[in-house]
């Protein structure tokens, strides 16, 4: 039982009322008209839900898309911040060049493939979206059409149809990798002794209309809700939650930057792995033994990791997951050159907690359910919106650092991962009297190597039946 005292009551239920009238306030000021982007100054768990947040910074600031009618507002309650781009889909056609469309991104991963056959292949995934395009991964690993036992990683970006970069960030690696085999010794062992996949765009839709079709400032996909009359689910809120056990881990708790209304940015979806995209990833999660993944969004720069749904709790392999993610991160040389990326746990201190996200959903699916485990992580690059060509380059090539440090390691911490224990599989029992059971169990991870299995006799049993079910006392 938990207590508190009526003033905190009072405290917490005002604080959750002025979070709502706020959140409902945006939404009634949010409008159609031209957006920009602007930088809102306070702690980023502090400042008001219902945003469009595209960066922040632990404790400082967070960045967002807003129409001016809500900036007018938003300045009216007392908010400080500073317009750092006017208007964005101006600001977008300026260097369109910079970045590829969607067909471009295709067809360089096909010439990758055909010009590398020895080392690349490009899989379509069984699965497309719902303006029936396709969802590919490219395998990059010496006998590239045998799957060997090597460990293997996971590279994959564009949940957020705005978030440019990180295609780029993919495609960046795809290259490198296959052009340096055989003439950079780095580069050779790491692709001989691994199985890379990479996947330069899950959100194949939102990419094209975000780019192709010049809506910079789009998040979700473009799943069409003819009943709301709304398109999109942000697919980074689509995973099946965090199987831990937590009511708040699970899809759909609108804990922090999570909603259930279509209308919203980061609507979560009819239900867990509803959208085909998302699908596509799982499949990917089941199908392998990844000892690491890692998804590219934009921006703040930073690594983090499960869980996201609260900064009280920690995962099994937190001690680890911790110590790889602090040494990626220091791989990677921030845009100014003042330093390395920043670290911590997803929902750490300074940040805004979510549910239904990749990290969440990877983990707890791999480590609960599957019986196996590994370390997913989620890299915020770039200081900035779209950079331009000079700061991408350099943006590209300091998170393929982060990316050669992974495949280093992943032998060795592959050997450190220790698989949960699951319960066995225990057949239907038969019963005769007097009562003999014939109890026929297997093991769902042999590779656990449990020491032993308790088997607890329960008796007495009773049923007893609530006035709810037996329709009396309503």
């Amino acid at each position: 039982m938990v207590v508190i005292k009526e003033g905190n009551v009072k405290v917490l239920l005002c604080s959750i009322l002025c979070t709502l009238i706020l959140a409902s306030a945006l939404a009634a000021h949010a409008g159609t008209g031209d957006q920009m982007l602007v930088r809102i100054f306070g702690n980023p768990d502090e400042l008001p839900r219902g945003l469009d947040v595209t960066g922040f910074k632990r404790f400082e600031w967070v960045d967002a898309i807003i129409d001016a009618s809500t900036y007018a507002y938003l300045v009216s309650q007392g908010y400080s911040m500073e317009i750092l781009v006017e208007h964005i889909e101006e600001h977008d056609r300026m260097i369109l060049g910079v970045y590829h469309g969607l067909q471009v991104v295709m067809d360089s991963l096909a010439s990758i493939a055909i010009n590398h056959p020895g080392i690349a292949r490009l899989d379509t995934l069984p699965y497309t979206t719902y303006q029936n395009r396709p969802l590919v991964v490219l395998k990059i690993s010496d006998n590239v059409g045998t799957e060997e036992d090597e460990p293997e990683v996971f590279f994959f970006a564009m949940h957020h149809a705005r978030e440019w970069p990180t295609v780029n960030i993919i495609l960046f690696a795809a290259d490198t990798l296959t052009s340096g085999y055989g003439s950079d010794a780095h580069i050779t062992e790491v692709v001989d002794s691994r199985q890379i996949w990479l996947m330069p765009v899950v959100n194949a839709d939102g990419y094209f209309y975000s780019y192709d079709q010049n809506h910079g400032w789009w998040r979700k996909n473009r799943r069409f809700f003819p009943q709301y009359g709304t398109y999109g689910v942000d697919p980074n809120r689509n995973y099946g939650g965090s199987y831990d056990g937590s009511p708040i881990g699970e899809w759909g708790s609108t804990v922090g930057a999570t909603s259930r209304n279509p209308d919203e940015d980061v609507y979560a979806g009819p239900e867990p792995v509803s959208e085909e995209e998302i699908k596509a990833v799982n499949q990917m999660v089941k199908d392998h033994d990844f000892v690491f993944t890692v998804s590219y969004h934009t921006y703040g720069e930073m690594v983090m990791w499960p869980w996201g749904y609260s900064n009280n709790l920690h995962v099994p392999d937190d001690a680890l997951i911790s110590d790889i993610g602090q040494e990626m991160a220091s791989r990677i040389t921030q845009q100014d050159g003042s330093g390395t990326y920043d670290y911590f746990q997803s929902a750490g201190p300074g940040l805004y907690p979510t549910s239904g996200s990749t990290n969440d959903w990877v983990y707890g699916y791999t480590y609960y359910h599957k019986g196996s485990n590994l370390l997913p992580f989620t890299v915020e690059a770039c200081d900035e919106f779209h950079p331009n060509q000079g700061v991408l380059d350099q943006v590209m090539r300091e998170n393929f650092d982060g990316m050669i440090y992974l495949c280093d390691v992943a032998d060795s911490v592959k050997n450190l991962l220790v698989p949960y224990v699951l319960p066995p599989i225990v057949a239907p029992l038969d019963t005769i009297s007097p009562p003999d059971f014939d109890i026929v169990w297997t093991q769902r991870n042999p590779l656990a190597n449990a020491e032993l299995y308790e088997l607890q006799e329960l008796s007495g049993l009773t049923v007893v039946m609530d006035s709810a079910e037996d329709g009396t006392g309503l």
